[in-house]
C-alpha cells in the first residue's frame, strides 16, 4: 500500500471519506455517476410539469419573465418524499418544509454510512452548504392560503445546514454559504480550515439545487445567461450559455490521520485549498483570468507541489464565449507547459448551481 506523507511545514491533509448524491435521472450513487460519465449518457429532460408550465413562459419570449429554454437536468425523484421515520419534524412541519432541506438530510445519512461513521452524535462535527436559488421561499410568499408557523423555518435556505446539525446532533460549525457558482467549494475551504484549526473532528460538506418553479430561471434569460437549448456546450465553439440543472451533494471529510485512525474509507485527499475575489474585474460576473491563476499557483505552493506534475485539471466549464477562454487562459498559463489533460462535468451531467 502506498503511504502518504506530508511535510510538517504545511497544513495538515485533510480525506475526503464518502460521497452522498442525488443527480438527475435516478444517479444516485458514485458507480452510476460513474457510468454516466465514461459512457457520456446525456440525463437531460424536458421541464416536468409540476416544476411549471413552460409553455405559458416560452409564449412571451421579448417580455420581462420569459423562458426560452424547454430542457435542463432534473432529480428524477418525488421531492414532497421522505422517509419520516428517520427524522424528529411533526407532520405539519415536514409539509411545509423546503425539499431542499428535506432531501439534503436524506443525502447526510447516506455520506455518513458510507464513510463508516457510527458514533457522530453530540461531536463537533461541522455542517458546510452552499445553495443558489430560493424558489420554495418565492412560491410560499405568493401563497395566501399560508397561515401557521415554520415559514422561517421551513421554507428559505438559511436553515439548511443548521436543520441537518440539529436532526444528528452535530456541534460543529454550520452555516450556509451563497457565493453562487463556488458555493460548495467555498464551503470545502471554509470546512478544511475549520479541521486544520481544530474547530471540528469532522464535516459535511454539501450543495443544494432544485429547481421548484420558474422565477430564477427566468430571471437567468432576461440576463442572458442560459443556453437556448438548455445544455452547457464547454469549451465549444457553438457554446452559448449553460443548462440549469437539479443536484444534492454531500461529502463527509476529516483529517487523513484520524481518517487513517479510524479506519474510514479515503476517496481523495486535499492537500490545500484557497479562495479569492475577482475584485474589480471588467464587469460584475466577467471572471479574471489573471486572479483565477493567481489562486492555482498559491494553492499549488501551499500543498508544496509541482503543477508540472499534474496530468488533469477539472476546470469549471460555464459553456460560455467569455468565461470558457478566460478560465481556459489562466490553467494554460500555470500547467500548459507540460502539457496537461482538462475537462468539466459540467457539460454532463450539467450545471448544478452551487
Amino acid at each position: 500500500m502506498t503511504r502518504i506523507r506530508r511535510q510538517s511545514q504545511h497544513a495538515p491533509i485533510v480525506a475526503i471519506c464518502s460521497i452522498g448524491l442525488r443527480l438527475p435521472q435516478g444517479v444516485r450513487d458514485t458507480n452510476a455517476f460513474w457510468e454516466v460519465l465514461v459512457n457520456g449518457k446525456d440525463l437531460q429532460s424536458h421541464v416536468p410539469e409540476s416544476k411549471y408550465n413552460h409553455q405559458g413562459f416560452a409564449n412571451t419570449l421579448g417580455k420581462k419573465g420569459a423562458i426560452e429554454t424547454q430542457c435542463g437536468y432534473f432529480v428524477n425523484k418525488d421531492l414532497g418524499s421522505l422517509d419520516t421515520s428517520l427524522f424528529s419534524m411533526s407532520q405539519k412541519e415536514l409539509e411545509r418544509c423546503n425539499p431542499q432541506q428535506r432531501q439534503f438530510l436524506e443525502v447526510v445519512r447516506q455520506a455518513l454510512e458510507n464513510a463508516g461513521e457510527v458514533n457522530y452524535r453530540g461531536k463537533a462535527v461541522g455542517c458546510y452548504v452552499g445553495t443558489f436559488s430560493e424558489d420554495w421561499l418565492q412560491m410560499a410568499a405568493r401563497e395566501q392560503q399560508h397561515a401557521g408557523g415554520y415559514l422561517l423555518t421551513g421554507h428559505g435556505d438559511l436553515m439548511i445546514a443548521n436543520r441537518a446539525s440539529y436532526e444528528y446532533d452535530l456541534k460543529g460549525p454550520s452555516m450556509v454559504i451563497k457565493t453562487g457558482c463556488s458555493a460548495s467549494l467555498v464551503g470545502l475551504h471554509e470546512a478544511c480550515r475549520a479541521l486544520q484549526n481544530g474547530d471540528c473532528v469532522g464535516a459535511i460538506v454539501g450543495g443544494v439545487n432544485l429547481i421548484m418553479g420558474p422565477t430564477t430561471t427566468a430571471a437567468m434569460t432576461e440576463e442572458g445567461m442560459l443556453s437556448p437549448e438548455g445544455s452547457c456546450k464547454t469549451f465549444d465553439a457553438a457554446a452559448d450559455g449553460y443548462g440549469r440543472g437539479e443536484a444534492i451533494n454531500a461529502v463527509y471529510i476529516k483529517l487523513l490521520d484520524d481518517a487513517i485512525r479510524d479506519n474510514n474509507p479515503i476517496r481523495a485527499i486535499i492537500r490545500a485549498s484557497g479562495t479569492n475575489s475577482d475584485g474589480n474585474s471588467s464587469t460584475l460576473l466577467t471572471p479574471n483570468s489573471a486572479m483565477h491563476e493567481a489562486l492555482m499557483r498559491k494553492v499549488y505552493l501551499d500543498a508544496g507541489l509541482d503543477p508540472s506534475k499534474t496530468a488533469f485539471v477539472e476546470c469549471h466549464g460555464t459553456g460560455t464565449p467569455t468565461g470558457d477562454p478566460l478560465e481556459t487562459n489562466a490553467v494554460g498559463n500555470v500547467f500548459g507547459e507540460h502539457g496537461v489533460y482538462i475537462g468539466s462535468v459540467s457539460e454532463n451531467p450539467n450545471t448544478h448551481r452551487p
